[in-house]
């Protein structure tokens, strides 16, 4: 199927940027897992290590999810999936409103969309995983449960995965 140059253009677009947000997801679970590390060892300066540079990982994702979700409208508004007024998406709504703008023979984005899902699924789960041990099992200062609690706190961009929250 013959796409225009708009389109061409855009798809190119989407497949870099969901490149560089994978890379950044793929940092933020072995951040997650980091972090899992430290707390089973009871060991609060790495855990207020990992957190601290957590809050750099969370921004790029931001910048790169917001970059994704952009194109995705882009090429949505253009295949008239959507209306151009429909700003507001979320990334996940994005990834899932992705699907309909491909073509069969996408198979990049396509595989890129499934792993971009796949990653943030092990990124809830891992943090998850993470919380519960903090709040049932380990033993850590209060300044190392607070530090943590703060980054639930920063405000996020509407389009962003929430990581650190649900």
């Amino acid at each position: 199927m013959s796409m225009t140059p708009f389109v061409h253009t855009k798809k190119e677009e989407l497949r870099e940027a969901m490149e560089r947000e994978i890379g950044i997801i793929r940092t933020l679970l072995s951040s997650l897992h980091e972090e899992h590390n430290a707390i089973l060892s009871k060991n609060e300066l790495i855990i207020e290590s990992v957190i601290d540079e957590r809050v750099t990982i969370v921004g790029s994702f931001e910048h790169w999810s917001e970059k994704v979700v952009t194109l995705i409208h882009e090429l949505a508004v253009n295949a008239k999936q959507i209306e151009p007024e429909e700003v507001q998406l979320r990334h996940s709504e994005a990834i899932t409103l992705l699907q309909s703008c491909l073509d069969p023979d996408d198979f990049e984005l396509h595989f890129l969309k499934d792993q971009v899902e796949a990653l943030i699924r092990e990124v809830y789960h891992q943090n998850d995983l993470n919380a519960q041990l903090i709040l049932d099992k380990v033993d850590i200062s209060e300044s190392a449960y607070y530090k943590r609690q703060q980054i639930n706190l920063k405000p996020k961009a509407k389009i962003t995965v929430s990581v650190i929250e649900r």
